[in-house]
């Protein structure tokens, strides 16, 4: 299902890919108790930073790890801006199907760089690795996407699934119908195994919240 490029650690030492496979999903379960664990997630993500603004935020080792990466490429890591328009702006998660409102939660919860697909739009195997600059793909807002060298990136044997700085492709992209999902989650150097073990693992548990019928999960990290 998966082949792993060693160029990826060669380049970015001490780097984690993570993944959760999720089957068996639900698609017309209730939302309602989700709905509820949503908005008490949100409080406690706005609780845990109250009184921070941008420059102590960008402080907390997550996004100054994620921060080191991006500065690589001039950009900022988005999920920083996410976090302050639920903190400092007292936002919510935009309205999304379950799966997309499970990654958007996990990753402010965590404040690690995740993607979720559609299991069966995924023509297998997953490679992962290390982009040669100029790699070209449709992008979730439909826009062609050109991959900057150096970039990590995903692809199956249909084309580019996603990638760190321009996310995911719009070609596996879950729906309200979705049944069989995989989280995909970046983590450079810094991050570690065991905050992306339990990121995923939160996930799973926010997934069976939502859909609690008879789901076949599965975690895979590398390297």
């Amino acid at each position: 299902m998966f082949r792993y490029s060693r160029d990826l650690t060669a380049l970015y030492p001490g780097s984690v890919i993570g993944f959760l496979s999720i089957r068996g999903i639900d698609p017309d379960a209730s939302t309602q108790g989700f709905d509820a664990f949503q908005a008490s997630l949100e409080e406690e993500i706005r609780e845990q930073y109250s009184g921070m603004k941008r420059e102590d935020l960008k402080k907390i080792p997550q996004l100054e790890f994620y921060g080191a990466y991006y500065r690589r490429f001039k950009k900022t890591y988005h999920l920083l801006l996410q976090l302050e328009s639920i903190v400092l702006k007292g936002r919510s998660i935009p309205p999304a199907p379950p799966l997309v409102r499970v990654m958007f939660l996990g990753e402010m919860k965590n404040l690690l760089l995740t993607a979720v697909h559609d299991l069966d739009r995924i023509c297998p195997p997953v490679n992962i690795g290390i982009s040669n600059g100029g790699e070209r793909y449709t992008g979730l807002n439909g826009k062609d996407q050109v991959l900057k060298k150096d970039d990590m990136f995903m692809s199956d044997t249909s084309g580019i699934i996603s990638s760190i700085i321009y996310g995911p492709d719009i070609r596996t992209a879950v729906n309200g119908r979705t049944k069989n999902a995989l989280f995909s989650v970046y983590a450079p150097p810094g991050i570690g195994g065991k905050r992306v073990e339990d990121h995923l693992k939160d996930m799973d548990k926010m997934i069976r919240i939502w859909s609690p019928s008879d789901i076949q999960s599965e975690i895979i990290i590398f390297p």
